[in-house]
């Protein structure tokens, strides 16, 4: 098993990176919520050059 992956030379860890990691995970499930379930919308999701 190899090591964890080291972006632009910086490792996190301890309860910062947990925090970070269980707010993207809420934004994701407020995203996709309203797409699941047979009266679900589609979604399309834009960057701002479009």
């Amino acid at each position: 098993m190899e090591g964890p992956l080291n972006v632009l030379g910086q490792r996190t860890s301890g309860d910062s990176i947990r925090t970070q990691n269980v707010m993207a995970a809420a934004s994701i499930a407020n995203i996709v919520k309203s797409s699941l379930g047979p009266v679900g919308l589609d979604k399309m999701l834009v960057d701002d050059i479009g």
